[in-house]
């Protein structure tokens, strides 16, 4: 019976002493409504920034995708030209429309149209055995307007040399 007097004293001085140790509950534990309402509205505004970010950056690459793929298509052109024997380029005349059959990078363009000008060189020549060759490529952006690009270059009779 001392025995279980003894268990019973050491039992409540056991308890005692984790109710001493504890330490009482404050009173702000855990979030508010306030703020819980401003971290959420944090966190939106960080959200928003993203996304406005991210369409900026998908405008600027369909963009840069557009222009790329115009310059493509002229120096397409352009390389179709050089190839070509002088008799059928004097032969073409002063300026066409180019086709998607003669240069297929004009089909990745959206709305894109292409038109070659040839000119003599200088322009005051009449009889030059040099023309300048100029493509320009037009096509129409994400946004809905119409971007053009051009490339010039020289074409000799005899090639590089006179």
């Amino acid at each position: 019976m001392k025995k279980l007097n003894n268990l019973k004293k050491m039992a409540m001085q056991s308890s005692n002493q984790s109710l001493v140790n504890t330490p009482p509950r404050q009173a702000n534990a855990g979030l508010t409504l306030i703020e819980l309402a401003i971290a959420l509205f944090v966190i939106t505004l960080v959200f928003a920034g993203v996304y406005g970010m991210s369409s900026q950056v998908t405008r600027v690459m369909s963009q840069a995708r557009g222009e790329t793929r115009a310059v493509q298509a002229a120096q397409a052109e352009i390389e179709r030209l050089r190839t070509t024997s002088w008799d059928a380029i004097t032969a073409l005349g002063s300026s066409y429309a180019v086709t998607e059959a003669h240069n297929a990078a004009i089909a990745d363009l959206p709305h894109g149209v292409a038109s070659v000008t040839i000119s003599p060189y200088p322009e005051t020549a009449t009889n030059a055995s040099i023309r300048r060759i100029t493509v320009s490529v037009q096509w129409q952006d994400a946004l809905g307007k119409v971007q053009t690009n051009e490339l010039s270059t020289l074409i000799a009779q005899h090639g590089l040399n006179p």
